[in-house]
Order: structure tokens, then sequence, then C-alpha cells
């Protein structure tokens, strides 16, 4: 399998069915037992800068800017995700 085949396979995976998958792995979740809540990985972001790369539809981008972080930033390999994010 070439890189290509790769990249179009993983974007055809988010642009298709991601939203299905993300519903579990978005902040303040981390699955199914495990949040932010309850380990504090990240700690105050207020006033902080943020990138996610892989950022999907922005949700958990949008959890750290409720939180009051400063700028936010994502990245993702699906333009649908992208789109959702905006």
């Amino acid at each position: 399998m070439n890189k290509h085949h790769v990249h179009e396979t993983n974007s055809f995976y988010w642009d298709t069915k991601g939203n299905e998958f993300l519903r579990a792995i978005v902040l303040p979740y981390y699955g199914a037992f495990v949040s932010e809540e309850k380990c504090q990985l990240f700690g105050d972001v207020s006033g902080k800068k943020m990138l996610e790369i892989g950022c999907g539809n922005g949700q958990s981008l949008q959890y750290h800017g409720d939180r009051k972080a400063s700028e936010l930033w994502g990245i993702d390999i699906s333009e649908k995700q992208i789109e959702k994010a905006k």
C-alpha cells in the first residue's frame, strides 16, 4: 500500500464515518470511562494558545474555548471535518 492510498483511505473514512466515531472521543471524554474532569491532563488552559492535530469537527477545541483558551487552531486530513469545525 502506498502513502497516497493510505491518505485517500483515511480521508475517505473521516469524510464519511467520522462523526459516528467522534462522539466517543472528543473532550471532555478520553473514551468510555475516562474524562478530562477526572484526569485534568490539560489543567488550566485560560489564556493559552492551542493547536489540535486531527481536530475533526472541532468539538475538543470548543471545549478548550469554553475554558477560556485564548487562541484555538486545528488541522485535519478531512475537508468535511474542517468545514464542520469552522
